[in-house]
Order: structure tokens, then C-alpha cells, then sequence
């Protein structure tokens, strides 16, 4: 282990080490671009069924072109209204036309396999569409980056805390590695919970949130999480959802090791697999330069002595995030119920759910988040809640429009609560469960289900 060294001098050998460490970044950037594969067809994007070219519209898009660039040769349908809350039918009226196309006899390969994915359903009048327009008209448009300071100010003070806890500063020395963990790992569900918001609210300096805190990229959360994830919530399709499937693989492996491939490997297998998406995306020169700062911290706890307290952090780090994941959406046994209570059929692909002369129609991309996601509360205090999970408390009002920032969801909630009275759907969507209670029952279900279920839910036929 590297010896402690005094404030003045770690912070010149970090400084240092910094500099060796951006041009080591850069340079992996340039031998990535040089073999980065050149198109052989053109981009296309599928928006409600019709199909555009917005190659020349990318430096134009005010979320900027990471969205656009990752998600080209795919159907953004569900990412498009999600994250155009305000102003979607005035956009998908004045500006998209003029980049319309016509069908394309064959779209590239996109980066995401949705092959036979399902279409979403977003008729206007339908559960999805009217609440978009509650929501719009509840939270205007001008409150989306309003409270950024806080996450700003909250994230500096806990990077300051943790500095104080490496050289003993208010804290007993004799607990300094205790100190060094609890402190890093409450800074990094502040930092990870904003720099998930950020990842969705377009291109800016604040995604290094993210990278400070993961060892995943952003470019690459981006593309499994905000748009495999998001737009089909635990379906094969999911790609963020797929590891169960992988531990489906081993028959007959005891429970116990099952656990520990999940918690233990899986995560560690994930980063690798992610490092490899990162390069072969060709991810802009920025991005690689966001993972700059975690480097640094590595290089801080081991100049200040503290490399073991360090890699507790990660792996903590590591399964908190497992459980925040799994514990916070339907999983394949509770899905079937769920459908299954709701439309009084085993599958969701015949006639509208009709109710009192409502109808939603089964592939009602609002309904479909409904079914899937679920929020949870640690303690049942909101405030504590939302310090120690960020969007816990509100996670469907999360996957319906996750351009808001958590301070919102409550509103967004109040909205989604009306809708599911004006159709009549079930309520209970919206109830908060016990996260410590959610645990034993995630352990388990991943132990013996594997996500290829879903492909019957939303397919009517065997995966």
C-alpha cells in the first residue's frame, strides 16, 4: 500500500498523474477513431411510423446530437414523446417534415437490436398522450434545469467531506477507512442520482456526474439505459435487463452461486462489455474525457494510502446499483400477473382494454411503463428517500417523462394518478413498497425466471 502523503504533496502527484491520464484517455480515443468502420448506408430515424434524415439536423437539435447519433436506424418514437413533453405535436407538425424521406428498402443496423420489437401505441386521446398533456400544462417548460445549483452545491460539499475524511479532518483517525467509505458512498448516490437526470436532460458539462461515479461511460448508459431501457422496459429488448438472462444459462447451478454470479461477476463482466460498446460506437473525444476524474480518485486513494476502502466503495457501489435496477421494475413472474389482473387475457396483443366505455389500447406505451415500473420507498421519509435514492419514491413518474428532475415528480404523479381515474385503470401502479421488502423477493425470482418471458407478453408466442 502507498504510503500517506502530506496534503501539498498528493495534490502535486495528482496533478501529475492527471495530466499522464488525460493523454493516455486522448490517445485511446485516436486509435479508436482511426479504426472507428465508415457507413455503407445512410441514417435514417423512424418517428410515428414515417422516416427521416437528420444527418444535417444533429448540430441543430437543442438537446444536442448524442440522442440523434446513438439512436440512428432505430424506431425513437417513445424517446421522442417522453422527452419532448412540451412542445412534440408542434415539432412532429413544423419540423420534422422537413426532413422527411421516403421508406427506405432496407434501414442500417442500428446499435440497439429491436428487430420485431413491438410498435408503441401513442394515439392522441390515448392514456399516454393525455397525460403528457397534464403533465405540460402543470410543470412549464421553463422549470426543467431550475434547480441544477442544488445538485451542484450538494455534489461539491460531498466531494469536500470525503477529502476531509481521507486526511482525518472532524473525523477520529482511528476509523479513517470506515470514514472514507461511508463518506464516498453517500456522495456517490447523490452524484449517481444526478447524473442519471442529467443523462436524459440533453448534452451537458453535468453528465461527468455520471462518469465520476461509474465506471460505465455515459455515451454508453445513454444507448443501453436512456434508450434500450427506457423505451422497452423489461422486454427483450431491454438490454440493461438482460442479465438474468445470462444466469438463466447455468441449469441446475445451486441459488447461492447464482447470487454471487449476479452481485459478484456480473458487474465486473458488465464493465468490460460496456468498454467494448464504448469504442466500437466511435464515442466522441468528450466522453472519454469525462472518465478523467475517476481515474483521478483511483490515483487519489492510492497516493493517500487507502486503495482497499476504495475498491469497498466500488463494489458497493456495484450491487447497490444491481438492486436499485431490479428491485425497481416488474419482473417476469409479477408481469404476467399484472397484464393478466389488468386486461383479463394471458396476452396483449388482442382487442383494447375497455372499461366503462374507456379504451387503452394494449400497446399504450404510457400503460406498458405502468406495468413495468414500480416505486419503493427505503424509509418512508420522501426527503431521505430521495438523498439516499434520488428517484426511488417516483420511479413510473420517472419512466413516463424522465426529463424532469426528481424535485417534479410529485407533480408528475398527481397527473398520472387522474389519468389512471379517467380510464380506470387500477391505481395500486402508483403504490409505494418496501425496498428492504423488495430484496429477498428479487434474490429469488432472479435465481429462477429469466426475462425471455416477456417475449410472450408482448409477442403472443414463444421467445
Amino acid at each position: 500500500m502507498a504510503s500517506i502523503l502530506e496534503p501539498s504533496a498528493l495534490f502535486s502527484q495528482v496533478a501529475t498523474d492527471t495530466l499522464y491520464v488525460t493523454a493516455l484517455v486522448a490517445s485511446v480515443w485516436g486509435v479508436a477513431a482511426a479504426f472507428k468502420k465508415k457507413k455503407t448506408q445512410p441514417d435514417v430515424w423512424k418517428v410515428h411510423g414515417k422516416y427521416y434524415d437528420l444527418t444535417k439536423f444533429l448540430d441543430k437539435h437543442p438537446g444536442g446530437s448524442a440522442f440523434l447519433e446513438i439512436a440512428k436506424n432505430t424506431d425513437i418514437t417513445a424517446l421522442f414523446e417522453s422527452h419532448h413533453v412540451h412542445d412534440a405535436d408542434r415539432i412532429r407538425e413544423t419540423i420534422l417534415p422537413k426532413y422527411e424521406i421516403t421508406e427506405p428498402e432496407a434501414m442500417a443496423k442500428g446499435w440497439i437490436p429491436i428487430e420485431g420489437a413491438p410498435e408503441w401505441d401513442f394515439s392522441k386521446g390515448g392514456f399516454f398522450k393525455e397525460t403528457q398533456k397534464g403533465v405540460a400544462e402543470a410543470l412549464p417548460k421553463s422549470i426543467l434545469s431550475k434547480h441544477d445549483w442544488w445538485y451542484d452545491s450538494f455534489i461539491l460539499f460531498a466531494a469536500v467531506l470525503s477529502w476531509f475524511a481521507v486526511y482525518n479532518v472532524f473525523f477520529n483517525p482511528s476509523y479513517k477507512a470506515f470514514w472514507y467509505t461511508v463518506t464516498f458512498f453517500s456522495r456517490v448516490t447523490v452524484v449517481s442520482g444526478a447524473g442519471h437526470y442529467y443523462l436524459h436532460s440533453g448534452e451537458s458539462w453535468r453528465e461527468i456526474f455520471w462518469d465520476f461515479y461509474s465506471p460505465m461511460s455515459s455515451w454508453v448508459w445513454k444507448y443501453e439505459h436512456c434508450i434500450s431501457h427506457h423505451i422497452h422496459t423489461s422486454t427483450q429488448y431491454d438490454l440493461q435487463m438482460s442479465g438474468p438472462r445470462q444466469i438463466r444459462k447455468f441449469p441446475g447451478t445451486p441459488n447461492p452461486i447464482r447470487v454471487f454470479l449476479l452481485f459478484g461477476v456480473s458487474p465486473f463482466l458488465t464493465y468490460l462489455k460496456n468498454f467494448g460498446t464504448f469504442v466500437e460506437t466511435g464515442a466522441p473525444l468528450k466522453y472519454y474525457l469525462y472518465k478523467v476524474p475517476m481515474f483521478v480518485e483511483f490515483i487519489i486513494a492510492y497516493r493517500a494510502g487507502m486503495v482497499v476502502p476504495y475498491a469497498i466503495f466500488i463494489a458497493l457501489a456495484a450491487i447497490y446499483s444491481i438492486l436499485f435496477l431490479f428491485c425497481s421494475h416488474q419482473l417476469p413472474e409479477q408481469q404476467l400477473a399484472v397484464s393478466a389482473k389488468l386486461l383479463n387475457e394471458k396476452h396483449l396483443t388482442t382487442a383494447p382494454y375497455i372499461k366503462d366505455n374507456l379504451k387503452v389500447h394494449p400497446r399504450d406505451w404510457g400503460l406498458h411503463q405502468m406495468m413495468t415500473s414500480k416505486d419503493f420507498y427505503v424509509t418512508g421519509n420522501y426527503t431521505f428517500d430521495n438523498f439516499i435514492m434520488i428517484i426511488a419514491h417516483n420511479q413510473v413518474a420517472h419512466h413516463f417523462f424522465p426529463i424532469f428532475n426528481p424535485l417534479h415528480y410529485e407533480v408528475v404523479e398527481e397527473v398520472i394518478s387522474k389519468q389512471l381515474k379517467k380510464f380506470n385503470l387500477p391505481h395500486e401502479y402508483i403504490e409505494k413498497r418496501s425496498f428492504v421488502g423488495c430484496v429477498p423477493e428479487l434474490v429469488s425470482s432472479l435465481c429462477h425466471h429469466t426475462l425471455e418471458d416477456f417475449h410472450e407478453i408482448f409477442t403472443g408466442a414463444a421467445a
